[in-house]
């Protein structure tokens, strides 16, 4: 039975992962019950071009009276999230006084199905994205990538607090493998 306790393990590490596939899911099907009675009544004319934009506008302004469950928020690129898919929310830590396209810090949402550096890293998509100077190379790179094992030419040897310090656990083992220090023995 080896074999189906690994399958069982597998399927248990991927559930997450799955929910969130499946919250996707439904999220596109609420979008295409949205188009397709936009689309039926524009064929059907029972709306005109000046109505829809005039529900574009309000979902904007109050989402809720476009149809959209309360339990969804609309990012900036147009892209629907569930709430409770949400692992973190706050201003973005770009460096800047204001983020890539906007004339203030954004407030961002991280979706669980991101990666750990790119919530780790809490930065609004757009200044993630931005090529800026490298502090840690002559080169420019995208902000958010700076630092990152998996596309960056100079990682940081600990990617866990994405720096270049040891590890606690390595500086413990230093520390207890170091000698006390001459003024320090009796």
């Amino acid at each position: 039975m080896p074999g189906v306790k690994a399958i069982l393990d597998r399927l248990r590490s991927k559930a997450k992962e799955l929910e969130c596939v499946a919250n996707s899911v439904a999220l596109d099907i609420a979008n295409d019950k949205v188009f397709k009675t936009l689309f039926a009544a524009l064929e059907e004319r029972t709306i005109t071009l000046g109505d829809l934009d005039q529900l574009l506008r309000a979902l904007v302004v109050d989402p809720a009276t476009g149809g959209v469950p309360e339990d969804v928020i609309i990012f900036d690129s147009g892209h629907w999230v569930r709430r409770d898919s949400i692992v973190h929310e706050g201003i973005c830590r770009c460096e800047r006084v204001a983020c890539v396209g906007r004339k203030n810090k954004v407030y961002c949402y991280f979706e669980a199905s991101l990666s750990p550096w790119v919530i780790k890293k809490r930065l609004f998509w757009r200044c993630y994205d931005e090529f800026i100077a490298c502090p840690r190379c002559p080169r420019k790179h995208k902000r958010g990538h700076i630092g990152s094992e998996d596309v960056y030419a100079e990682p940081y040897s600990n990617q866990n607090s994405q720096n270049d310090s040891p590890t606690e656990e390595a500086t413990r083992q230093l520390t207890i493998a170091a000698p006390p220090a001459a003024d320090d023995r009796e």
